[in-house]
């Protein structure tokens, strides 16, 4: 084959325009632009990822916001839109499709961490939150779209689904047992949730941390944790346990049931699960205390080995 039938051949080749990557970084070849004649610079929505895109929307943003007529403007705006239930369905849909893509959930869950792992970041959010939440209207304003929302039966049923199929998975409870065994271990954290709940201990654990010696001590603040493994639905787990009362100077535990929240349970199942790690425990009925509570503390007082007690009722 001759040269120059060679150069023929490839002429269509050479002198095809290189197709330019995406100025983002990302990596993607562009697409031509029939309007302008020429090749697109970024990939649609792509121009965002770009970090003088990024400074100059965040500055554009920061100006609007700072100006009350243009936020009242823009709550107008998404309150008009989010009354229309064709929009919200729209919008719950798009949200859902986003987060039932896999590498979505991922993408974001590293952006966030990213966030908070950055200290002034972290002070930033948490200061705009504060002032946020100082403001009687916006409190006023949230209260009521949360009644509105709960008050919603069909709202009330997909939230109730959603936690219940979270909870289902194994990986999912045993990340948030461990998050929050590792939260109980702060004093600040346990007497902030304590203060903020109120309830903790409730009349029947007040009653029977009065009336017990010292040894008997109330450890149902978090203050005591033990790991065990517990049979749910069906299947062994370990998990984190945070006994009622615990008895100084031994290895045994005292676990106040609820007549109502324990009704369906076996207590036979927790005293074999302490038991597999050394412990003993013992039950008592909320029942008990109201109806034979002189029985229930002398079945104490023979749980820990005690004579019995002098006992002032209040």
């Amino acid at each position: 084959m001759s040269k120059k039938l060679e150069y023929q051949l490839l002429l269509p080749i050479i002198n095809e325009p290189k197709v330019p990557r995406c100025a983002c970084g990302c990596g993607i070849e562009t697409k031509w632009n029939k309007q302008h004649k020429r090749f697109n610079i970024f990939i649609n929505h792509h121009h965002w990822n770009a970090s003088e895109s990024k400074e100059a929307l965040s500055k554009r943003m920061t100006e609007l916001c700072n100006d009350p007529a243009n936020r009242e403007a823009l709550s107008k705006r998404m309150i008009k839109f989010f009354s229309d239930p064709v929009n919200r369905e729209a919008q719950s849909k798009k949200r859902t499709a986003f987060f039932s893509d896999p590498s979505n959930r991922e993408s974001l869950s590293k952006r966030m961490i990213k966030i908070w792992n950055d200290p002034a970041k972290r002070e930033a959010l948490s200061k705009k939150n504060t002032e946020f939440y100082n403001d009687p209207a916006q409190r006023e304003t949230i209260s009521k779209r949360s009644v509105e929302y709960w008050n919603d039966p069909s709202k009330r049923e997909t939230q109730s689904k959603r936690a219940t199929a979270q909870w289902q998975t194994q990986e999912f409870r045993a990340k948030q047992s461990k998050i929050h065994a590792e939260l109980w271990k702060s004093p600040e954290f346990r007497d902030k949730v304590l203060k903020a709940i109120s309830k903790v201990p409730n009349k029947p654990e007040t009653i029977l941390n009065q009336l017990t010696p010292i040894e008997v001590r109330y450890v149902g603040n978090r203050s005591f944790w033990v790991r065990i493994k517990l049979l749910v639905d069906g299947e062994y787990v370990i998990k984190n346990k945070n006994p009622d009362f615990k008895i100084t100077g031994q290895k045994k535990v005292i676990e106040l049931y609820g007549d109502y929240w324990h009704k369906n349970d076996n207590p036979e199942d927790i005293i074999n699960a302490y038991k597999e790690i050394g412990y003993d425990c013992l039950i008592i009925w909320e029942s008990e205390i109201y109806n034979e509570l002189e029985l229930t503390l002398e079945r104490i007082s023979q749980f820990m080995d005690k004579k019995s007690w002098q006992m002032t009722l209040l």
